[in-house]
């Protein structure tokens, strides 16, 4: 079965791109963790002169949950124990759920041809 204009371009200029940016994407996330480190630090600090200068209301609960947020953001960009891929894979399956089984450039081409 010869391929349509879609399904070639994915497969040619999408895959040369993954393959691209996956060897980018352990940099970026070393680059962005040092990032994190020291914006945590210095939020933890700002959280602290706040909690003793009596500035907040709720000074534990804020910081917790704070804290809380980072360390979800921090899962992802880092990909700890896969969670970045089991989210991608639910996305790919919700995808492949909601198109019917057919690749999206499979049905762009069908549509193209009718």
């Amino acid at each position: 079965m010869a391929q349509g204009f879609f399904v070639k371009y994915n497969s040619t200029v999408m895959d040369s791109v993954d393959k691209i940016s996956s060897s980018y994407q352990t940099q970026f996330a070393n680059d962005i963790m040092s990032l994190a480190t020291v914006s945590v630090t210095l939020y933890v600090l700002w959280k602290g002169y706040q909690i003793l200068a009596s500035k907040t209301q709720t000074p534990l609960q804020d910081l917790v949950w704070d804290l809380s947020k980072f360390a979800i953001i921090i899962m992802f960009i880092t990909n700890a124990d896969g969670y970045l891929t089991a989210a991608t894979d639910a996305l790919q399956g919700m995808k492949d759920g909601f198109s019917g089984g057919v690749s999206v450039w499979q049905t762009l081409d069908n549509l193209w041809k009718s």
